[in-house]
């Protein structure tokens, strides 16, 4: 006889971090990613208020993988500001802005939308 699991979920997480994703894969279930947080109690929580919230977190948090602390911090801020100018990062991060934003375009992280103008891609806005 053999078998087969109808739905499978996988916990993945980096050794002594807080946060997670949980893959969602199976037969009756649409296939998604979710992001979660370990709480002080040790139970796993969404990231988020809505699965919608935590699946955007999850693909957000994919997407922030190697990147630097400081080019985490400006990648936030252009997804919390929707279209950022190279004045308004340099201004808030100083001249290596400029380095950075470089970095993110090259690795297709965000895209230039103009002349010293950039955002995420149509595909990373929630």
């Amino acid at each position: 006889m053999a078998g087969s699991a109808d739905t499978i979920l996988v916990l993945n997480r980096q050794r002594h971090e807080d946060v997670a994703t949980l893959n969602v894969t199976g037969r009756d279930v649409e296939e998604e990613e979710y992001a979660l947080v370990k709480e002080d109690s040790g139970q796993w929580t969404l990231s988020g208020q809505s699965l919608e919230q935590s699946a955007s977190n999850a693909r957000s948090d994919k997407t922030r993988i190697n990147l630097g602390d400081n080019t985490k911090h400006l990648y936030d801020f252009i997804a919390e500001h929707g279209e950022v100018s190279t004045k308004e990062c340099v201004t808030e991060f100083g001249a290596n802005a400029r380095q950075w934003l470089s970095r993110l375009t090259k690795t297709k992280k965000i895209v230039k939308l103009g002349h010293a103008h950039y955002a995420l891609p149509e595909s990373d806005v929630s």
